[in-house]
This record gives C-alpha cells, sequence and structure tokens, in this order.
C-alpha cells in the first residue's frame, strides 16, 4: 500500500457517510474479453460484502469462497471483481497474518476514491440534462419568430373569437376548432414527437404497422433493449410492433414510426464514444421516448434500405402484418 493510498484510508468517513457512497457508487463494467469481464452490478455486490465485513478504520480478510458465496457469484468472478475493484484504486489489498496466525489478503475499500466516482457521475448526469436543455432551446430558437407580437394570425392579448350569438347555437366540435387554430400542434396526436415533415416519411405515414403481443414490454417498452438488439435491423422491427401493445407505447403505429426507430438504433450505434456519458442503449431511449428526430434524419435513408432489404426477403405480411415472430418461423409454418 503505497503513502497517497494509506492516507486516503484513514479520511474520516462517518457510517451514514460510507453506507451513502455504496449505495449510490456507479460503476462500470471491467474488462474487454468476454472471459474476464465482470459487469458492474458484481462489483457493487463484492464491495457490499467487503463493507459488512470491514469495522471503521480497519480492513476485512475474506476468502474468496466467502465472497462468492455472499455475492453471490462464482469464485472466478469473485476474484475477477476483487482484481478489478483493485486495478481501479477503489481498494487495497495487502498480505498480512490474521489473528488466528493465517496468511491472507486484507481489503480495505478506498472511500475518496468511491466519493469520487459518485461526484463525477452526478457532473455527468447534469451536464447530460444541460446538453439537453441546451438543444431543446436552440431547436425552439430555430422555430420562425412572431412579427409584432402576434402567432397563429392572433395578437398576443387577444382571445378567440366566438361566434355570432344571432347565428345560432355553438357546434358541437367548436372547442376542438378553437383549440387547433390557436394551437396547430394540438392536431398532431403525440406534440412531443411530431414526425419530420419529409415526402418519404409523409407517404410512409400512411402505411399501419400491425402490433405483436407486447410480453415482458408490458412492464415498460425500454427494459429489454440490449446493444445487441440495436444492431439488428430485425430485432428492432420485432421489438417496435412488440412495444405498440404496451400500455404506453413509445412510437406511433406507422412504418414511419418504424423508420425512425431504426434511424435512432443506426444512430445511436455508429456515434463515438467521447460523446456517450452512458452507454449506447441510454442514447436511444434518450432520442426515442424524448422525439429528437431531427438527429436521426442523416441515418434515415440507411434505415430505408436495411428495411427495404427485409420486406425483399420476408414480405410485407410476414415482417409488418403478419401475427408470427419472427418472420422465419412464420414462413417455415406456411410451407
Amino acid at each position: 500500500m503505497t503513502d497517497r493510498q494509506e492516507k486516503q484510508t484513514e479520511l474520516p468517513f462517518a457510517r451514514a457517510e460510507q453506507l451513502a457512497i455504496v449505495r449510490k457508487a456507479v460503476l462500470a463494467a471491467y474488462g474487454q474479453a468476454a472471459k474476464t469481464r465482470v459487469s458492474a452490478r458484481i462489483q457493487k455486490a463484492v464491495l457490499r460484502v467487503l463493507d459488512d465485513h470491514g469495522a471503521p478504520g480497519r480492513p476485512c480478510w475474506l476468502s474468496y469462497e466467502t465472497i462468492a458465496a455472499e455475492a453471490p457469484c462464482g469464485v472466478r468472478t469473485a476474484k475477477r471483481a476483487i482484481d478489478a475493484l483493485r486495478a481501479q484504486s477503489l481498494i487495497c489489498t495487502e498480505r498480512r497474518m490474521t489473528p488466528a496466525g493465517v496468511c491472507c489478503n486484507h481489503y480495505t475499500i478506498v472511500w475518496s476514491e468511491l466519493a469520487l466516482r459518485q461526484t463525477a457521475a452526478d457532473q455527468s448526469a447534469a451536464n447530460a440534462d444541460q446538453s439537453a436543455a441546451n438543444a431543446d432551446q436552440s431547436a425552439a430558437n430555430d422555430q420562425p419568430k412572431c412579427r409584432h407580437g402576434t402567432q397563429n394570425g392572433m395578437k398576443r392579448n387577444e382571445t378567440f373569437p366566438g361566434p355570432d350569438p344571432e347565428a345560432g347555437p355553438l357546434p358541437k366540435n367548436f372547442a376542438n376548432q378553437t383549440t387547433a387554430i390557436r394551437n396547430p400542434q394540438s392536431q398532431i396526436p403525440n406534440p412531443k414527437s411530431p414526425i419530420p415533415n419529409l415526402p418519404e416519411l409523409v407517404e410512409a405515414s400512411a402505411r399501419p404497422v400491425a402490433p405483436l403481443p407486447a410480453g415482458d414490454l408490458q412492464y415498460g417498452v425500454f427494459a429489454a433493449i440490449t446493444i445487441k438488439q440495436l444492431r439488428g435491423a430485425g430485432s428492432m422491427i420485432g421489438w417496435f410492433r412488440k412495444q405498440l401493445s404496451a400500455p404506453r407505447p413509445a412510437t406511433g403505429p406507422t412504418e414511419a414510426d418504424l423508420l425512425l426507430v431504426l434511424a435512432a438504433s443506426i444512430w445511436a450505434v455508429d456515434l463515438p464514444a467521447e460523446r456517450i456519458h452512458r452507454n449506447r442503449v441510454a442514447v436511444f431511449v434518450a432520442t426515442v421516448s424524448r422525439g429528437r428526430w431531427q438527429r436521426v434524419l442523416p441515418k434515415l435513408p440507411e434505415a430505408r434500405r436495411r428495411l427495404a432489404v427485409l420486406l425483399q426477403r420476408y414480405g410485407r405480411h410476414d415482417l409488418l402484418e403478419g401475427p408470427a415472430w419472427p418472420p422465419a418461423k412464420a414462413k417455415a409454418r406456411a410451407q
């Protein structure tokens, strides 16, 4: 243990602060190869085990079998998690003699490093929120300004004129007409994410896509998305059709919405790593849930090409309208 690490382990942290740091610690998966990769969940579980067995100001000594039993995970996974935490300077290990006279590893949690991880994660989240706010503000600034204090043909303080009292009773849809005139966006089913006004999207919006049973997506439309699923156009089409049956679908049920979802998945996969705050799945979820379609429009031609390839392979009925999924199984049953 170096002098710097020893000073860090001696920093005063109240027990309540330590519990909060462990609970709010934001860790990332460690390791490149699949056999040596350790997930963030396993690392945090091992940290909790070390924290449970440690005493304030003193290290703890545990065997890999004990850590694996309480994490819970395999013994090799526990050893990889310890190596990952040590490589990230989150724990210190030292070979010492136990009171029973046995030489084993002693583990000390570096609370100052964990606190810095938590602070950095909070700052990254704040930066992401600020970036999203700036993007929304820039999009709002790009909208055409009102001239002479008017908007939609009406002055700011002017109220919508009612019908002539001598013309008879009000029509049944009078309230809807006045709302549409005051706010044209109210005619769009989802004002937060309107489909961009492009010829290919306008044409595709007239072609509906049939939903599939939601399955696990009924508990959350974005819960089952993985980075492997983002890379496949067929898997994204399956997710799109299933989320249409969820209690709160993320998009509309047209081919135009499907093209935008495919473009968002391609954009999330191709985004440079330095522009990603969390992971690519979070980028896709933020784009679709907030309806930020303008950023994915450059990927729209590639989305159309991939959809055209699948339509030529399976046909529109099996791919976008059939009740069975995946379409290869439906084609095999028909034969």
